[in-house]
């Protein structure tokens, strides 16, 4: 009885060309796809957040009698505001057939850090205002340190929100399938290839 053949060999790894413009394998078309129109689920779901967080704060938390529950609220709100606000540029589309974007050899020139930090900023000085107008007026009997907590707790929740989109475990879909394509194109997969240096001395 003879052996069964050896198995096929892999095909050769893709290697990329500069006018590599295009999504090449089928994996990276899938990806490109996914990451070419706005993820409008993932930006309703933050702003329904946001709605049920403002309710929440209204009729449940702000009428506790414990201090430290009452700032739960603003909290709520601050961190699903933030999260509204960082979600703007992770949402939109980050592929087109005609062009994939990726790393030249020399390494990454962009770099979506000050975007993102920027908006954080933005989040953290805006999201006190959204406590505050959405609380209305407040009761007498409140402390003075339980509301500057509120306005604290609310802007460092908002700059924490608004840098949750880029996690990769809750990020919009085109964000993700955007960094799954910028890794196939730099490191390679089963069709992919590996990009780097090489050097003596």
């Amino acid at each position: 009885m003879d052996a069964p053949p050896p198995p096929p060999p892999d095909p050769p790894a893709y290697v990329y060309a500069p006018s590599d413009i295009h999504p090449v394998t089928e994996r990276e078309q899938k990806l490109c796809k996914r990451a070419s129109t706005v993820d409008w689920v993932y930006l309703s779901a933050l702003v329904l957040a946001d709605v049920g967080s403002i309710y929440l704060d209204g009729q449940l938390f702000k009428q506790r009698p414990a201090p430290g529950v009452r700032t739960i609220g603003p909290g709520l709100v601050g961190l699903t505001w933030g999260a509204t606000l960082g979600a703007i540029y992770p949402a939109l589309p980050k592929c087109d057939p005609n062009w994939v974007s990726y790393s030249p050899p020399e390494g990454e020139v962009r770099s979506s850090v000050p975007y993102a930090f920027s908006m954080a900023l933005l989040a953290g000085i805006t999201a006190p205002l959204l406590a505050g107008i959405e609380t209305g007026p407040l009761y007498a009997d409140w402390a003075i340190s339980e509301r500057v907590s509120r306005v604290f707790v609310s802007g460092l929740a908002g700059f924490a929100g608004a840098l949750l989109p880029y996690w990769t475990v809750i990020s919009p879909r085109t964000w993700r399938a955007s960094q799954e394509l910028l890794k196939i194109r730099a490191w390679g997969d089963s069709q992919g290839a590996y990009v780097g240096y090489g050097f003596r001395f």
